[in-house]
């Protein structure tokens, strides 16, 4: 995750962004968080947070992690990540969705996009995920940010959105009733709307305070 935010961190740098939005869905939102508390938010005016919890493993105080229990923690498990990468990419493409609302041609160039992954750095990736954990750092961010959420999310419940709309200063929530964890390709048209009006309503001064 750090690697990716300092490369995400270095772009902003090179082409001198400022204003930025940054939309994260799934893994995207943690690279965001990182890159943002890593000291690039002077360069980012808002955040979008799409169907991601700051932590995937649930324990007796934590219940919104990934639903049910995370078996894929052991290097065992990462091991077959690692050499059965073309098993699991049906498996991840399906929980993608809304269960038994996709079309099939979208499905079918879901799947084809997933198994064309590299898979130890898949592997690799997922057990870097499997170790964050971002609830304390995130009361920092005080720049607006828009929690967005599939009601049919078959990855995380719904009080994972509403935690983060509550621990984060500047955020507020919204629900496609129609997605899971993908809403950007289950409802785009929807999507892009709300995202367009979250952009225009941004304040032009960026940065983490002051907000």
């Amino acid at each position: 995750m750090r690697a990716l935010a300092d490369a995400l961190r270095a772009l902003l740098d090179e082409l001198d962004v400022r204003g930025a939005l940054l939309v994260g869905w799934s893994m995207g939102a943690m690279v965001a968080w990182r890159t943002l508390l890593d000291g690039a938010d002077g360069r980012v005016a808002g955040l979008v947070v799409v169907d991601m919890s700051p932590r995937l493993c649930n324990d007796a105080g934590w219940p919104w992690g990934l639903r049910g229990a995370v078996q894929a923690r052991g290097p065992q498990a990462v091991r077959m990540l690692a050499t059965d990468w073309a098993a699991f990419a049906p498996r991840i493409a399906r929980r993608i969705f809304a269960a038994g609302s996709l079309r099939a041609d979208l499905r079918r160039w879901v799947e084809e996009q997933v198994a064309a992954c590299d898979a130890d750095a898949m592997a690799a990736l997922w057990l870097d995920l499997l170790a964050q954990d971002f609830r304390a750092e995130l009361p920092a961010l005080r720049l607006p940010t828009l929690i967005v959420r599939g009601a049919l999310s078959q990855l995380y419940p719904a009080g994972t959105a509403g935690w983060l709309a509550a621990t984060l200063p500047h955020a507020r929530q919204v629900s496609f009733a129609a997605s899971g964890h993908a809403p950007h390709l289950e409802e785009p048209a929807r999507f892009n709307e709300i995202i367009t009006g979250f952009a225009a309503g941004l304040p032009t001064r960026v940065g983490n305070g002051g907000q």
